[in-house]
């Protein structure tokens, strides 16, 4: 498990996250919403390591984060950020390929690419150059990248016990991607996997995860089920935004629109 205790962080003089505890469990998909600001990719760096918290620890299966070096974290969990900087002519082989980087010497790279390309719905792309990819393309190549890091190898149990954090994955996605990656993280769940998603869309949060994490202000206001958390009183609240909250016409989660 991932878990954060009593988080605060201050970037530069601004206090973003103030006393937070949050974690992530083996098997389970977690979103985090909130407005603009509200300190969600923030607490996703923390998540992840990369981030180091002025108060509270973060650590993994009891262990504090700061004690796993670069490599041994690298197979523990992977991380798709909202900035994905490349500005090498790669093809997106060698794109997905840099996933491998922390996993070198196992011989199973390139199965764990092929999966990874197949797995995201991007194996046609792989001869192309990431250069010439649309947005929404590179979205998916990036995926593929992380979901290389932790591919397991021929046990689909071993990814047990390994963790994927997304900050904003469905941007410049259409609607079929958007639901294609989350459908992906679903699959990663059921595999052992516990995914921690940024999200922006309340319905899509709705949908696929088994927790949410409502933040505003660089606090938790509400976590729990999507039930739970996906009030109109809680929503409007913290969005400043009148909406109604139904009963989706074919799944068991609330369906939120616009009052």
């Amino acid at each position: 498990m991932i878990e954060a205790r009593q988080i605060s962080v201050k970037l530069g003089r601004r206090p973003v996250l103030h006393d937070v505890s949050v974690g992530i469990a083996p098997g389970e998909v977690v979103s985090l919403l909130g407005p603009n600001g509200a300190g969600k990719s923030t607490l996703l760096s923390v998540l992840a390591g990369g981030l180091r918290p002025e108060q509270g620890e973060v650590t993994l299966d009891g262990v504090p984060m700061a004690q796993f070096d670069a490599t041994a974290l690298a197979g523990r969990r992977a991380v798709f950020s909202q900035q994905q900087g490349l500005n090498f002519g790669f093809r997106v082989r060698e794109v997905v390929a840099l996933g491998r980087s922390g996993q070198l010497g196992r011989g199973d790279d390139e199965e764990a690419i092929d999966a990874a390309l197949e797995e995201t719905g991007a194996a046609h792309l792989a001869g192309r150059s990431f250069q010439a990819l649309s947005g929404g393309e590179r979205q998916r190549v990036h995926l593929a990248r992380v979901v290389a890091q932790i591919w397991p190898g021929e046990n689909p149990t071993a990814q047990a016990g390994r963790f994927l954090l997304l900050d904003e994955p469905t941007n410049n996605l259409d609607m079929a991607h958007q639901h294609g990656m989350l459908t992906l993280a679903r699959t990663l769940a059921q595999r052992g996997v516990g995914v921690l998603c940024v999200l922006h869309d309340p319905n899509l949060a709705s949908l696929y995860s088994d927790r949410v994490v409502l933040m505003e202000n660089g606090r938790i206001q509400a976590s729990g089920t999507p039930r739970e958390v996906l009030r109109s009183d809680l929503l409007e609240a913290v969005y400043g935004l009148a909406v109604n909250v139904l009963d989706h016409p074919s799944r068991n989660c609330p369906h939120i629109i616009p009052a």
